[in-house]
């Protein structure tokens, strides 16, 4: 589970200890990935943690929300690939391996003040 301080999970006129923390995203791990044990559940349409890059675009729809390109920071070292799509009220990010499959789907919540800003989804 990923928290983060109330402003940035709930509206603003709802935020009574802009401190407190919130459930932001839930993380699901291939096996092994970080040295996390693998998240055995099904995902959305099938998808399956290991799956190939093509697999889920075919599963999920090609046309994700956004995309990432990789790279390096300083901090933090090399920058996986990663493309998401709108769901429900948040968001599935697909985290890539150098390999090009899936070693982690994240589960982000979307703050509803920002949740207007979305485009449609499907």
């Amino acid at each position: 589970m990923v928290f983060q301080e109330a402003p940035w999970v709930v509206p603003s006129e709802e935020v009574a200890d802009p401190r407190e923390l919130y459930i932001a995203a839930f993380d699901l791990h291939r096996e092994g990935h970080e040295g996390y044990a693998g998240y055995s559940r099904q995902l959305p349409n099938g998808v399956a943690l290991d799956d190939l890059e093509g697999d889920v675009l075919r599963k999920m729809g090609s046309t994700p929300h956004s995309r990432g390109a990789g790279g390096i920071s300083k901090l933090l070292g090399p920058i996986p690939y990663w493309f998401r799509y709108a769901f429900g009220n948040g968001f599935l990010h697909f985290q890539l391996d150098a390999a090009g499959r899936i070693e982690m789907v994240t589960l982000y919540t979307v703050p509803s003040r920002l949740a207007a800003l979305q485009p449609d989804r499907p």
